[in-house]
């Protein structure tokens, strides 16, 4: 009886986790980054879709040392390779790291803060175009099976 039991909560929590269908749906996307032709390694790549009303998932990735980033959607708690084919705004973030002088304390500090966003402000890594959707002058089109690729170099903008 205790295997029955054992069983059946096993095929229980089996079924409840089962691949959602839109990750069967990826195709491949690759996103080279690069500062004046030298790869940028840890800058984080994110895919926003220009049109809100398709329903499209969170995908991003990393840069690696050679300043490659291959996306990944992630759907609850699965992740599967690559982005649903559609249209894209490339949105690149990639900050200095803070000073431990300038580290956020318990309480909010309006002069701490200020300096904070002042340093970041003077050591932006990426420019802050590529910051937001709205202001990123980089689209991708997924295509259906053959994905996209996208190189970048931010010292052109």
């Amino acid at each position: 009886m205790r295997n029955i039991f054992l069983f059946s909560c096993l095929f229980f929590i089996v079924g409840c986790t089962q691949t959602p269908s839109e990750l069967r749906h990826l195709h491949p996307v690759t996103i080279t980054v690069l500062d004046n032709g030298q790869p940028m390694a840890g800058v984080f790549v994110t895919l926003s879709a220009k049109t809100p009303q398709e329903e499209l998932w969170a995908c991003n990735g990393t840069t690696d040392g050679s300043g490659i980033a291959k996306l990944r959607t992630k759907i609850r708690s699965f992740v599967g390779d690559g982005a649903q084919s559609g249209t894209y705004a490339v949105v690149l973030s990639k900050g200095a790291d803070i000073p431990a002088e300038l580290a956020e304390g318990s309480s909010p500090n309006p002069v701490l803060e200020a300096k904070r966003n002042e340093f970041i402000e003077k050591n932006r890594v990426v420019p802050k175009v590529f910051e937001s959707a709205q202001t990123s002058p980089l689209e991708l089109v997924v295509e259906p099976k053959t994905g996209a690729t996208l190189t970048v170099d931010v010292s052109k903008h």
